[in-house]
């Protein structure tokens, strides 16, 4: 038992800081782009709707809504984008994320071929520019948030119980201590002569 402790406690603390240090990792990783996008998000609200913003070459940036639950409210907008060369628009991409508690929508991503100034105009309000975010990495970032949760709390409860395990093994393990008790000691039954009368 005390074995079985040992080996619990061992395991118990590797999955724990393995766990942590893995979960703290992904959550890291996966969701900087969000806070990036937070911290670099342009609102579309110049005058018709219009703004104009520099890009460097090989920049990618999208085109956020408002939606709800990964969802559009409405149509997306018409947003058509000019400055010094042609935008290559990037299909398939697709990303939904809350920044200041508004839930935004993507509906363009583009990759920019030459840097400049280019300027958006976007047919109604409530247009959003930020950094393309890759759900994938999002959801990563939320598992890695989890593993480090969870994991660490399954190594802690390991760790408890080995330690359990541990302390009750020793006390079981332990002989007992003091004078043997009567009877207890080698030849305890064998008969004591009687000593017989003088000849």
């Amino acid at each position: 038992m005390k074995n079985a402790g040992k080996w619990l406690i061992i395991l118990g603390a590797a999955g724990a800081i393995i766990s942590i240090v893995a979960g703290v990792v992904l959550a890291v990783v996966g969701l900087r782009p969000v806070a990036r996008m937070e911290q670099d998000a342009v609102a579309v609200d110049g005058p018709g709707n219009s703004v104009e913003q520099h890009f460097d070459k090989g920049r990618e940036f999208t085109l956020y809504t408002r939606g709800a639950n990964g969802v559009y409210i409405e149509d997306p907008p018409k947003c058509p984008v000019t400055g010094p060369a042609p935008l290559r628009r990037i299909e398939g991409s697709y990303s939904s994320i809350t920044i200041g508690a508004q839930s935004r929508i993507s509906f363009a991503t583009y990759r920019v071929n030459q840097a400049g100034t280019y300027r958006i105009v976007c047919d109604r309000p409530g247009v959003t520019i930020a950094s393309a975010v890759n759900p994938l990495g999002i959801m990563g970032g939320i598992g890695g948030g989890l593993l480090a949760l969870f994991g660490g709390m399954l190594g802690v409860v390991m760790v408890a119980l080995g330690i359990v395990l541990r302390v009750v093994g020793g006390r079981k393990a332990t002989p007992p201590t003091g004078p043997p008790a009567a009877g207890s000691w080698p030849g305890a039954d064998t008969p004591v002569p009687t000593p017989g009368p003088e000849a």
